[in-house]
């Protein structure tokens, strides 16, 4: 069995200093500033998401969204397979030179991926006559985002994701009425695909004028190979992982049809739109944070602690709030005929619950060298996923698929054993306990309200009302941590 190594950091012997104005012409920011600026980025996106969503779902029918959503999983799987976690090997890294180097990375990787999606399309007409062109259309997003992952991971990792909140405005409003005029005329899966280019075309355009003199943006591309090999733990890692990110949409879709797959990825979304209001700006802007507190056990469990926990305070709420509201929140929102998503959205409300510490635990061991360790996780996830999601899917439909997802998800939770060599036992007790608590919390009090002869309106009122009262006692004792984090890091 291979051991876990440290990350492999490149010769920079030999490499020719910066100049101190190349240095001071890309200035660190503050995390307080980071922090809300990432939260307002991902606000605006997740806005936009549903505004157009609970309008489009009542004029596009399930199977159209369907279709959309098959697209959507089949470019994000070739965006994993060209951005091969690069973005987060330049933020490890502990020099200039793999910012450099990364633009010529991404360029190389994002030619290969496109030449293979190119050739496999017409394979995609067996799943639906439209996915061809809708996954056509949907790539020339790939094009724009090879420069803005580059620009978003460097700004990120000097605390200045304040450069894009005016970018992403501006690509949402373009989203917004590009989605509701053409889709609202064409009612096809491809008309939201072009609402898609518009956006991220928009978005790129404006962010990469922006800070154009702020990051790296030149492709190098005689070090694209060596940035590779570099980064092979990384690599390895979004290799591994694919598999179980990304594809349970287009595995509903391959073994119980286009309207099926409609109304799970429906739920699936809307069931990480807290989580993904959390987690990614959070995460965001903690990887840097990680890294560099990679030396300091004592440092890093306590940030590790207060990160897990402010997300599953966050996370537990809304899930268990969503497990026993479905039937009222999908129908206010989507309309009587999206009715088939309530059981997805019940069954996919589990998924943030099976691994409460998996998703903060693995970036803290991705991000102090602890790559092989995940490597071998997400090989796992993937095996048991493929092996039971499709073995299972074959025969019984969606449930089986979601049964596989469920224990590559238990199988993440493994990690649990792996971050008391990076944190220390008593911190991972203490949170496992916490969690335990937590999750009991959500559920009493949902329980006794789901017996009560009320209408579903006024059930839905008093459970929110009580989940919201649990986040603000549980994250109370996180503020004065927070505050005096973002004062010494602002000093």
């Amino acid at each position: 069995m291979l051991k876990p190594e440290p990350l492999r950091e490149p010769d920079t012997t030999n490499a020719a200093p910066l100049p101190a104005t190349a240095e001071a012409a890309r200035p660190s920011g503050n995390l307080a500033l980071s922090i809300g600026s990432g939260y307002l980025v991902q606000i605006l996106a997740q806005a936009t998401t549903l505004i157009t969503r609970v309008a489009l779902a009542r004029i596009i029918a399930p199977t159209q969204w369907g279709v959309f959503g098959e697209a959507v999983v089949i470019v994000g799987i070739v965006d994993t397979l060209r951005e091969l976690n690069l973005t987060q090997w330049a933020t490890s890294g502990r020099t200039q030179r793999h910012w450099r180097d990364l633009p010529g990375a991404l360029t190389s990787t994002t030619v290969v991926a496109l030449v293979g999606l190119l050739a496999i399309t017409p394979l995609l007409v067996r799943l639906s006559p439209q996915l061809p062109l809708t996954t056509a259309i949907l790539a020339l997003t790939l094009i724009p985002r090879t420069w803005t992952l580059g620009a978003e991971a460097e700004l990120n990792s000097r605390q200045r994701l304040f450069r894009l909140v005016a970018p992403q405005g501006l690509g949402a409003l373009a989203f917004v009425v590009s989605a509701i005029f053409i889709s609202a005329h064409f009612k096809t899966a491809w008309s939201l695909s072009v609402a898609s280019v518009m956006q991220v075309t928009i978005y790129a355009a404006f962010l990469l004028w922006r800070s154009r003199h702020e990051v790296f943006l030149r492709p190098r591309l005689n070090r694209a190979w060596q940035s590779l090999i570099s980064a092979q733990d990384f690599v390895w890692l979004a290799l591994a992982g694919v598999l179980l990110t990304q594809v349970d949409g287009l595995m509903v879709g391959a073994v119980a049809g286009a309207t099926a797959a409609g109304f799970y990825i429906m739920a699936s979304w809307l069931t990480s739109r807290l989580p993904f209001l959390v987690e990614i700006p959070l995460l965001r802007v903690m990887l840097p944070v990680f890294a560099a507190k990679r030396e300091d056990r004592e440092a890093l469990g306590s940030i590790f602690k207060r990160t897990a926990m402010s997300i599953n305070y966050l996370e537990a709420t809304w899930c268990f709030l969503l497990m026993f509201n479905a039937s009222f929140i999908v129908l206010q929102l989507f309309g009587n005929r999206w009715r088939a998503a309530i059981p997805y959205v019940i069954l996919t409300a589990v998924y943030p619950l099976l691994s409460p510490l998996g998703t903060v635990g693995w970036e803290v061991l991705r991000m102090t060298g602890r790559t092989r360790l995940v490597l071998w996780n997400l090989i796992a996830n993937s095996i048991a996923f493929v092996v039971i999601g499709v073995g299972l899917g074959v025969r019984i439909g969606v449930v089986g698929v979601v049964i596989g997802f469920y224990v590559a998800t238990l199988i993440n939770s493994l990690v649990i054993f792996v971050l008391p060599s990076q944190i220390g036992w008593p911190t991972v007790r203490q949170m496992l306990r916490e969690v335990a608590m937590l999750y009991l919390a959500c559920a009493t009090p949902l329980v006794v309200v789901g017996l009560l002869p009320l209408p579903a309106a006024a059930r839905f009122g008093i459970d929110l009302v009580l989940m919201a009262g649990i986040v603000l006692v549980g994250m109370r004792p996180l503020l004065p941590f927070v505050r005096r984090t973002l004062a010494g890091r602002s000093a």
